[in-house]
């Protein structure tokens, strides 16, 4: 591709988008955006509430002290990035569901999931490779999905953190040794 033909298909863009912008700028156009936005709040409002009610809560009444306990979430800090780099779905809706139980009065705890699927939630021994996404511990005879292996692990570490304060100590990723220091060169 040359200059001319590159700077030739800019312009055509910009002649397109100047024709293009007040055609969807129309009312019919901006309701439509709106009503996209509104259907994706509504299906995000829906699975909020039936991960409530898989607690045995509800998404329109908040926590009574008395009456009822808080459920507790404990969700991956795994981060997710589209191609763009933008925050992906997942990561907009771990957001928002954070937010929604959070202003319920729920308790959400942020697990670092570091080692959670390769240690066995049972005994905590490393688990060894089968295929890519199934596990076997040799001290248990225990066959298990790595994800299964990791939700179950990040329920112990969530439950340690609310009894103890702390993770386990197989769960805890080592500090990165200091940086070794560079000889000063000798003149």
């Amino acid at each position: 591709m040359t200059l001319a033909s590159f700077l030739s298909y800019i312009e055509s863009w910009s002649r397109a988008s100047t024709v293009l912008a007040p055609f969807y700028e129309k009312l019919k156009h901006r309701h439509r955006r709106q009503h996209r936005k509104k259907g994706s709040r509504m299906l995000w409002d829906l699975t909020v509430d039936a991960l409530l009610k898989l607690g045995g809560g509800n998404s329109t009444a908040k926590v009574k002290k008395q009456t009822q306990s808080p459920i507790c979430f404990a969700i991956g800090l795994g981060d997710f990035k589209t191609v763009s780099g933008l925050p992906s779905l997942h990561t907009a809706f771990v957001g928002y569901f954070i937010k929604k139980v959070r202003r319920l009065g729920h308790l959400v705890i942020g697990i670092n999931e570091y080692n959670t699927s390769q240690k066995c939630p049972r005994c905590l021994n490393q688990l060894s490779q089968l295929t890519w996404r199934w596990k076997r511990c040799d001290s248990c005879d225990v066959h298990l999905h790595r994800d299964v292996a990791s939700g179950q692990c990040m329920a112990a570490i969530a439950k340690s953190v609310i009894e103890t304060g702390n993770r386990p100590k197989v769960f805890i990723r080592p500090p990165h040794p200091p940086p070794s220091p560079t000889p000063s060169p000798q003149e």
